[in-house]
């Protein structure tokens, strides 16, 4: 799909208003979100894709029968080809004006190397992101995996940005991305 300039979206927040606790753009207005979840991507679960275990099992059971290399050159070849543009664009065209993105820390930095972090998994979320701004959609980035503040440290999402939970401290906690 050809490039095309992010569409404008308008900040969220979570505010009070007469009905409760609702989520508003920049101008109070309420808005709706409807979306979809995707699952199976930079957080590889075996409910999704039917293979059995964890994914650091699947990767390593990859990386036995595969061979190191062809293991990797594999498993990088799934995560850069699992969505595309085209997908961002099918889920606009269904309604959605929203999608979540769920991750798990290991793609963005190591257990055994602290501070020293992937940037393909930047890059893969970087570009899902940016699909997501030329298709006008929200991006809601979930963390899940027990070791999310790594994001923080590593200056990607700013300390103090606000959450879709009540603290204002970056925490690993789900947030909505402003894009545009």
């Amino acid at each position: 799909m050809g490039a095309t300039e992010p569409a404008q979206l308008s900040p969220l927040r979570l505010a009070a208003t007469d009905h409760g606790r609702r989520i508003v753009d920049a101008e109070g207005n309420v808005t709706r979100l409807r979306g979809i979840a995707i699952g199976g991507w930079m957080n590889m679960e075996n409910f999704i894709n039917g293979y059995p275990g964890v994914e650091h099992s699947l990767r390593w059971i990859v990386g036995e029968t595969l061979g190191p290399s062809t293991g990797k050159f594999f498993l990088d070849r799934l995560l850069d080809h699992y969505l595309t543009e085209d997908d961002f664009a099918f889920i606009k065209r269904l309604g959605a004006n929203v999608v979540r993105l769920a991750f798990n820390y290991r793609h963005f930095e190591d257990d055994d190397r602290p501070f020293s972090y992937k940037e393909d998994g930047f890059r893969r979320m970087d570009q899902a992101i940016e699909w997501c701004a030329r298709q006008g959609i929200y991006a809601i980035l979930a963390c899940t995996g027990s070791s999310c503040s790594m994001l923080c440290r590593a200056g990607r999402i700013p300390s103090g940005t606000p959450t879709t939970g009540t603290s204002t401290r970056c925490s690993g906690i789900s947030r909505i991305s402003r894009i545009g």
